[in-house]
């Protein structure tokens, strides 16, 4: 058995092969280049990811519309009141998507629901919840229906 292990250290210390110091430079090179276009992959899905989503839900630079706006009516391609009606209507929809809630931030839909001024309802006086089975007395009166005790004036 001694002989067996003796064997078997001896074969593993003989497989171990003899790195020299530019086979240890093409590791830690090719290891440094895995690395950098991991990074590379992942800066990449991020911008298409980002990109993606910014075209299926049509949010587009407002400046870059109004600078198209600004230039349509400077060739001649729009008119003053079409450029002013497209301005209003353009702002009016920044507006209206600023002051809209996000969806899925609060469980609501994706569909927008334009806002209505906040009407405060009545707030009803607070009770005390108590359950079905509880007993409750009527005022000035106990459990039992005597009437309570008047309160006695001690004369302070």
């Amino acid at each position: 058995m001694l002989n067996f292990l003796s064997y078997s250290i001896a074969s593993a210390t003989a497989r171990v092969p003899d790195w020299s110091s530019r086979d240890s430079m093409k590791l830690i090179t090719w290891i440094g280049l895995l690395i950098v276009a991991v990074a590379a992959g992942g800066i990449l899905l991020m911008y298409l990811r980002r990109r993606m989503n910014d075209r299926e839900s049509g949010i587009h630079a407002p400046g870059s519309l109004m600078d198209e706006l600004r230039r349509m009516r400077r060739e001649g391609l729009l008119s003053e009141a079409e450029y002013e009606a497209s301005r209003r209507a353009a702002v009016a929809k920044l507006a209206a998507d600023m002051s809209a809630p996000k969806p899925g931030a609060s469980g609501q839909s994706a569909q927008r629901v334009p806002r209505a001024a906040p009407v405060k309802a009545p707030v009803p006086p607070r009770r005390c919840v108590e359950p079905r089975s509880a007993r409750l007395a009527r005022p000035g009166f106990d459990l039992t229906g005597e009437p309570l005790p008047k309160p006695v004036d001690d004369g302070n």
